[in-house]
């Protein structure tokens, strides 16, 4: 299968360490912690034997620190501007500060203001300029502040290219409950009930899908668990937005260990999909910018992002195919989380659109009021289908569009 440690590894603490800018880098910051730490430990003995009160002495400090929150907001901006001339220039005020704070050490007025500017002094140094990191560990919070228009940069541009098909895009669903409804379990294990999965054979084949729920009163977890490796073969990737779904799989291995539980080849089967399981969470916080997700990488905000752009013919057709594809008055896309359905229950309408709010819907269907009556039971089923396959349809058409950008061309 196609090897996804490379990406894991990119930015290990040992690359990082290897790296000689990013170990100066890290020196210079913690020499100037350090120097910064003498300053305002000393401080208040420096303006106690100056002469000035204790109260003042105090707000000396408090001056230094308000200084040194100002210095790290004002010479960001400017640092924007000047790149790394920036650097110069907050050592040479640092050093016009000491001068000035020799000479009016004596003067309470003027020890506070020295100390007011000594803080900024040091907090200007603080400031990395954007420029001076620019290309450093494909940065992409450096292109978040200096670009106004998305970014998608080449390593994940690369495994966007190379990752194998068939692609398993997979979400799950669980419930965590203190006091059990199944023998053998402890508090607060989880659940697994239900599984979305969008398939994708091959590049910009239509994506097809299947899912499961354990709508029924029974421990769901091994049942789970055989249906999805029913469906994902011995080849190709699967997808997912968090680290969830594969600590969910670890977990349902120790599951049927500490029950004893026969299900045979499950374990197996768990060991052989845990390495081929892809984060596309990792790409988008790493590699992935668009000014509309304001430095947020939920999968909430991204799909509107990239739906912000327009979307491909083929995006819009799975979005039809959902029934989920509107255009706003303005012209754009759309949120598809905002057209989910509300569910009408007892006189009551609720949405089912985030994890919490399945796994609360998903103990009312089974253990409240679903349990007594068919009617609220198929309205909560049909709610928590709709919304895990959004989850799933939403990572195949973030990946589509990030297709799209690494098969033209891509800035980074």
């Amino acid at each position: 299968p196609h090897d996804l440690s490379r990406f894991a590894s990119i930015h290990s603490i040992e690359a990082l360490l290897r790296d000689p800018f990013f170990v100066a880098l890290a020196c210079a910051m913690f020499s100037g912690t350090f120097a910064g730490l003498i300053v305002i430990g000393n401080l208040l003995p420096m303006a106690l034997s100056s002469g000035l009160s204790p109260s003042l002495a105090a707000g000396s400090v408090s001056a230094f620190a308000v200084g040194n929150a100002s210095g790290r907001i004002a010479l960001g901006r400017l640092a924007d501007r000047m790149r790394t001339r920036s650097m110069s220039a907050s050592l040479l005020f640092l050093a016009l500060t000491l001068v000035f704070f020799w000479f009016g050490k004596s003067i309470a007025g003027l020890f506070m203001i020295a100390s007011l500017l000594m803080g900024f002094g040091f907090g200007a140094c603080f400031v990395v300029p954007a420029a001076l990191v620019a290309g450093k560990f494909d940065n992409r919070a450096y292109y978040q502040v200096t670009r106004s228009r998305e970014v998608f940069l080449e390593p994940a541009a690369k495994l966007v290219r190379e990752v194998e098909y068939p692609l398993y895009f997979l979400d799950f669903e669980t419930s965590q409950m203190a006091v059990p409804y199944h023998a053998g379990m402890r508090p607060y294990r989880n659940v697994l009930f239900q599984w979305s999965c969008h398939v994708v054979d091959a590049p910009g084949a239509e994506p097809r899908h299947e899912e499961w729920i354990g709508d029924a009163g029974y421990c769901p977890n091994v049942r789970f668990g055989e249906s999805l490796a029913e469906l994902i073969g011995p080849a190709g990737t699967v997808m997912a937005w968090s680290p969830y779904e594969a600590a969910q799989l670890r977990y349902l291995a120790e599951f049927i260990r500490e029950n004893d539980l026969h299900a045979p080849g499950l374990s197996d089967w768990i060991g052989t999909v845990l390495p081929r399981i892809f984060d596309m969470h990792e790409l988008a916080k790493k590699y992935f910018y668009h000014p509309a997700m304001g430095g947020r990488t939920s999968i909430k905000v991204v799909l509107p992002a990239v739906l912000s752009a327009g979307g491909t013919m083929s995006i819009r057709r799975m979005l039809e195919g959902a029934g989920l594809y509107r255009v706003d008055d303005t012209g754009m896309i759309a949120d598809p989380y905002s057209l989910l359905p509300k569910t009408e229950l007892i006189g009551a309408a609720d949405t089912v659109k985030d994890g919490t709010g399945a796994m609360r819907a998903y103990q009312d269907m089974i253990y409240g009021r679903g349990a007594e009556d068919p009617e609220v039971r198929d309205a909560y089923r049909a709610a928590l289908l709709r919304y895990c396959m959004l989850d799933t349809l939403a990572m195949v058409i973030i990946w589509e569009y990030w297709r799209a950008l690494a098969s033209g061309g891509t800035d980074g």
